[in-house]
């Protein structure tokens, strides 16, 4: 009988034949070679037809041919099959004749035609290097052949590039009628707070921020003109505030921040914000509580993490939308890999994207600005020549919206992504640069928790990869649900020694064994200079890691304040913690008075690995689908760690879900009375595997992985029975029933079944 062939396998055949390259070329060099080898005519000269795809009737088991042979049949619906034409058959005539042989309906020759994937491949001018004059770097921060980028091309190469996602650009207007922008803007889902209307334009000469935050993030790529944005075909809404408003723009930004992304009304997905307050231990919770409630409802908030290193509000966990769990803060890198001099740092920084520098020696970024020359950052102060667009803008107002868009791509892929699924992602994708940061900023450079994540408070947990983000969903569907762990308010009312590095420390315990996710540590203590003040946390691994940063130029009064710690990520918060609080300066005295502490918990889901394949009963009469097949998962040692006994289908197609995360392993398969055959290696990766076929050999009565005289014995016994007798399905004191000695499936036990046991005596199973 023709033997099953795995399911999978075709999609590798046909690729081969009719995907992207020919016999290893590629699509544009094969034309190359073809339009040279026959110059006299226009069109292609194509191969021979190899193979041919075949539709049978249903009732065709299988297929036999006066010529050529059936080598798969597809997994969508397996009366669609593929045959292997002998040399002289392949013609579109031979092929034709096969309607009418073995219940064949219909043939169709599969031919070796080049393919090329479909994907973005931008068409804006300034995209590319030199463009529109020498000397200017293009968006170098985009492309996969760049060292500091964040990879956007493997995205879209991955054919990603935001379709069906709707961002929000909270700021201070955008420039809708931007030729690169129009196409991507939606009116519908854009307002302005500012003015109380449905026009979020700009207003005022310097609202010129939003429209250069809108490019980066999703200018309209592929149409020809400027540039591409990270996700050039998401839309967007603008969403404007008044930032000369200073009363008013806290209610406004909570205004914006919850709008259209939460109660009933849940449209824009992901949120970025391009600003926040300037200085420390800002008073915001309104701004943080429509946060929150907005991340609960679905939406990514991505936050600029800040431009003040080097200053009092150098620090981005002093400042409550970028020290909440539910931010996404990104922090600048120059085109030389190493922060941004301006860049902010901190326990709650998240991750960081490529920006404009403050010097002239690295690259630039270029964006939409405002058209005309007098409008936007235009004029003087930007030496770019299309008015329309600007290399004057950057900063972590420019990582931002990478990162939003970014996310867009990644939503794309996976539409469950939430904050803290990509968080999770961006810790375990992100690529570790400037490894050997020892800057007074880093807290003792890059290390590692004890659970395996990256961690520096310059870099978060490194330069953010959407294209890693993206493979990586290849291996998980999603993330735990959130559990946490609270140490109530602890009175402390302990002096802390001045100008000491030492400091005071208390301790407390955490029980739970899950995943770590981000430490909330929350600090009350009376002093008459903060900026004396630094303090730190340890987890019971040992893992020290800075809360928060002293700063000699913060000269306000006491904190009552909660600090957000990423640097604990993936470990085990079991055990004794210690927090110390320092004051290393002299001349102001402080009190330590209570701290909390608030544990957050989860890790990402692994994908179930499925293994596909097809299951051939040698010399078995009647379909599979009536029999069983134990299932075994075998480890190095060849025990076996996990077990299925499934039914294959009528046409021998099985499907195996592990649930073991990840490891190579041998599968092996065992039918009634067929030997036990094991395959070649699987690696488990939470994807599909295809192609894991089995041709088990039949003969085994006793069922002892083995065909011997014991086996004769057995069918011996039970010749010429059938499945009239009463006992047919009774076993005999060995536990061998009269039915196990039938071995091609007619419901009787014959010469025929002497034969093939006969045909396959003295083989044994793996």
């Amino acid at each position: 009988m023709v033997r099953w062939i795995a399911s999978g396998l075709v999609l590798g055949l046909v690729g081969a034949v009719c995907g992207s390259q020919v016999h290893g070329q590629d699509p544009e060099a094969w034309a190359e070679q073809n339009r040279r080898t026959k110059v006299a005519s226009a069109d292609p000269v194509f191969p021979a037809p190899r193979v041919a795809v075949v539709r049978v009737d249903r009732s065709s088991r299988d297929l036999f041919l006066p010529y050529g042979r059936e080598i798969q049949r597809l997994t969508s619906d397996p009366t669609w099959r593929v045959i292997e034409l002998p040399t002289l058959f392949r013609s579109e005539a031979s092929i034709e004749s096969l309607v009418g042989v073995s219940g064949i309906l219909a043939a169709y020759p599969v031919v070796e035609v080049p393919y090329a994937r479909d994907s973005f491949v931008p068409n804006d001018p300034y995209f590319q290097v030199d463009n529109p004059a020498a000397g200017w770097p293009g968006q170098w921060y985009l492309k996969n052949s760049e060292a500091v980028s964040i990879r956007a091309e493997g995205a879209w190469n991955l054919d990603y590039e935001g379709t069906g996602i709707l961002l929000g650009v909270i700021d201070d207007g955008v420039q809708a009628n931007h030729p690169d922008l129009f196409s991507n803007y939606q009116s519908v889902n854009s307002f302005d707070f500012g003015q109380n209307d449905g026009n979020p334009s700009p207003v005022t000469a310097a609202d010129n921020h939003g429209t250069a935050v809108a490019g980066i993030m999703v200018a309209r790529g592929g149409n020809g003109i400027g540039i591409t944005g990270v996700a050039p075909n998401a839309r967007f809404g603008a969403l404007r505030l008044d930032f000369n408003n200073a009363a008013g723009f806290p209610t406004q930004d909570v205004d914006a921040t919850l709008y259209r992304s939460s109660g009933s009304t849940v449209v824009i997905r992901i949120k970025n914000h391009s600003y926040g307050p300037i200085s420390p231990y800002s008073p915001s919770t309104a701004q943080a509580a429509a946060i929150v409630t907005s991340t609960a409802a679905g939406t990514i908030h991505v936050r600029s993490a800040g431009n003040a290193r080097g200053t009092a509000g150098e620090d981005v966990a002093k400042f409550l939308e970028r020290s909440i769990p539910e931010s996404i803060v990104v922090g600048a890198v120059s085109s030389d890999g190493t922060f941004a001099s301006y860049s902010s740092f901190g326990a709650s920084l998240t991750c960081v994207a490529p920006s404009s520098p403050n010097l002239t020696s690295f690259r630039r970024m270029l964006t939409t600005d405002r058209t005309t020359e007098a409008a936007g950052y235009n004029g003087s102060g930007d030496t770019f020549p299309d008015a329309d667009y600007t290399a004057n803008f950057g900063f972590t107002s420019g990582a931002a919206p990478l990162v939003s868009g970014g996310l867009a791509l990644v939503r794309q892929a996976e539409p469950t992504l939430n904050t803290r699924f990509a968080k999770h992602l961006i810790a375990r994708t992100s690529t570790k640069i400037h490894p050997n940061d020892a800057s007074a900023a880093s807290d003792g450079g890059w290390r590692n928790s004890t659970g395996g994540i990256q961690f520096n408070p310059n870099y978060g947990f490194g330069l953010i990869n959407i294209e890693a983000m993206i493979v990586a969903l290849d291996n998980f569907s999603g993330v735990t649900p959130l559990t946490t762990e609270a140490i109530p308010t602890t009175t402390v009312g302990v002096t802390v020694p001045d100008n000491n590095t030492t400091g005071l420390s208390r301790t407390f315990n955490l029980t739970s064994t899950a995943k770590l996710e981000e430490v909330l540590v929350t600090l009350n203590v009376t002093h008459t200079f903060r900026g004396d003040l630094e303090a730190y946390l340890t987890s019971p691994t040992g893992t020290r890691r800075r809360l928060f940063i002293q700063s000699g130029g913060d000269g306000g009064d006491n904190i009552n304040w909660t600090f957000v710690a990423n640097g604990f990520w993936g470990e085990n918060p079991q055990g004794t913690w210690t927090l110390d609080v320092r004051d290393i300066a002299s001349g102001d005295v402080g009190t330590w008075n209570s701290f909390a502490v608030e544990a957050r918990m989860g890790d990402l889901v692994p994908r179930t690995t499925r293994i596909l394949g097809l299951v051939t009963l040698e010399s078995y009469f009647p379909t599979p689908d009536n029999q069983a097949v134990t299932f075994e998962l075998l480890d190095s040692n060849g025990v076996a760690v996990e077990t299925q006994v499934l039914t294959p289908t009528i046409s021998g197609d099985y499907e195996y879900v592990s649930n073991l995360t990840s490891g190579t392993y041998k599968l092996a398969a065992k039918g009634r009375h067929w030997l036990r055959r094991a395959s070649a290696d699987v690696v488990l990766n939470g994807g599909v595997i295809n192609g894991v076929d089995f041709s088990l050999i039949n003969g085994d009565v006793d069922n002892d992985n083995s065909i011997t005289i014991f086996d004769y014995i057995e069918l011996s016994t039970n010749f010429d029975k059938s499945s009239a007798d009463s006992d047919w399905n009774v076993p005999n004191g060995s536990g061998v029933k009269p039915s196990d000695s039938d071995l091609d499936g007619d419901d009787s036990v014959s010469i025929f079944d002497y034969i093939i046991l006969s045909s396959e005596f003295d083989k044994s199973g793996d």
